[in-house]
């Protein structure tokens, strides 16, 4: 008797039964995992509920509350948004000097404006002017509410558009204003409907190169960490506005008569810029 057949029949039987059990272990394998990586998930999404509850629940101390309510109280930005809303003030003519002052000083030695230049000798100016123009236009008015927004402007002109895109963006590296890198606009200007003034105190020291003499400006950001220590050590009322009086008759002679009112000299226990970054190129 030839068993060959049988052998052959009994192994394929062997190897359906083998395979059908191997598919249902890994079937239920999977099913573990899922049902392992699901509860894992479910227990993580639960922690963080949880921690998240516990911290909505912790008291803001008197003390951090004051700080972030001095925070707020000073403006450490250029504010154009009157400029953009074109609105009867005043500052309308000096926010679009300065700010083409400041664009001037923070990007003219890099290539892109250069480049720019070379196109269109009146870039900047030409860039202002179409901001101005579009920024009131009803499509365009209800979307910039912040500096962040202002990438959201679409300026009708294919250059100044990716002139105004770089400048906006700036690099990677924010640290240094070089030929290696370079910061974006947005870290100096905001966009708001309060009219602060510009804080001497808390400004970077691009945009105090704008209101004062730069042999001056070193000096106001070394005085300006020394009252801050001051007012960290007394802590008290009368010694912020002991300081902000002392810092305003120190410098503000210096400001040209136009800008005289625009600049805020109060200091608070708000800590200025760090000093390793605001003593670069000075």
């Amino acid at each position: 008797m030839n068993i060959l057949p049988v052998v052959i029949v009994m192994l394929m039987a062997f190897t359906i039964v083998t395979t059908t059990r191997l598919q249902s272990f890994l079937s239920v394998f999977k099913l573990q995992m899922q049902t392992r990586q699901y509860m894992q998930q479910a227990e993580k999404e639960n922690f963080v509920s949880r921690a998240q509850n516990i911290y909505d629940d912790i008291p803001v101390s008197k003390r951090e509350k004051a700080e972030q309510e001095e925070r707020e109280l000073l403006n450490p930005k250029l504010d154009i948004g009157i400029f953009l809303r074109q609105e009867e003030n005043e500052k309308i003519s000096g926010i679009e000097e300065l700010l083409n002052k400041l664009i001037f000083r923070v990007y003219e030695d890099q290539d892109f404006f250069f480049e720019a230049q070379t196109k269109n000798s009146n870039v900047v100016d030409d860039l202002l002017q179409r901001m101005k123009e579009r920024a009131k236009l009803p499509e365009n008015s209800e979307k910039i509410t912040s500096a962040d927004k202002l990438a959201r402007l679409d300026l009708g002109d294919e250059d100044l558009q990716y002139f105004f895109y770089k400048v906006l963006h700036g690099t990677q590296d924010i640290e240094a204003i070089d030929k290696r890198g370079y910061p974006p606009l947005t870290k100096f200007i905001k966009v708001s409907k309060s009219d602060k003034n510009l804080s001497v105190y808390l400004a970077d020291r691009q945009l105090l190169l704008l209101f004062f003499p730069e042999s001056i400006v070193a000096e106001i950001i070394e005085t300006r960490e020394d009252l801050y220590r001051q007012v960290r050590r007394k802590k008290d009322h009368q010694s912020k506005e002991e300081a902000s009086k002392e810092f305003e008759s120190f410098y503000a002679h210096y400001i040209p008569s136009q800008y005289r009112n625009w600049l805020d000299f109060r200091v608070t226990t708000t800590k200025p810029p760090e000093i390793k970054h605001k003593s670069k190129n000075l």
